[in-house]
């Protein structure tokens, strides 16, 4: 009699611990602390991406902008999250941009016209998003997220 107890016990543990399970969202929690974080991160690495392009020091652009990319296609996940679909739409956009310009870093002839044409477009991307949804302290230059941006 003991056992069919512990054995119904188990199964109703089971069957909660399973429930828990499935009501959690498919994407980890991306807070607005994490979007901060990471764009501080992003904006340094870009701006060497930019300065690297700009010598024709080809490998470190290329190093940095495999990094910038790593760090916004992150941020997609803060955006769904929120709901937020044209924001979706203009960082996959900017991230097509940033494959492009590393697949032509990986040539072995780099087109450096290219490569400051796609780094424009990179940086009109990064615009458009803080159009919307960023404001830029006037003192310390730093972003943060406009007010209303999420619920």
């Amino acid at each position: 009699m003991y056992r069919k107890g512990l054995g119904f016990v188990m199964v109703v543990i089971m069957a909660v611990a399973g429930g828990m399970a499935a009501e959690q969202s498919p994407y980890p929690i991306f807070t607005v602390s994490h979007l901060s974080g990471t764009m501080e991160a992003l904006g340094p690495n870009f701006r060497a991406t930019s300065a690297a392009l700009g010598s024709e020091d080809y490998q470190t652009a290329k190093e940095r902008i495999t990094r910038s990319r790593e760090q916004l296609a992150r941020t997609i996940t803060f955006w769904r999250q929120n709901d937020r679909d044209d924001a979706v739409k203009i960082l996959r956009q900017t991230v097509e941009k940033m494959d492009a310009l590393d697949e032509l870093l990986s040539m072995e002839i780099v087109d450096y016209g290219a490569g400051t044409a796609l780094l424009g477009e990179i940086g009109i991307g990064c615009g458009a998003c803080h159009d919307i949804y960023r404001d830029q302290d006037p003192v310390t230059n730093e972003y943060r997220l406009k007010s209303g941006s999420i619920e």
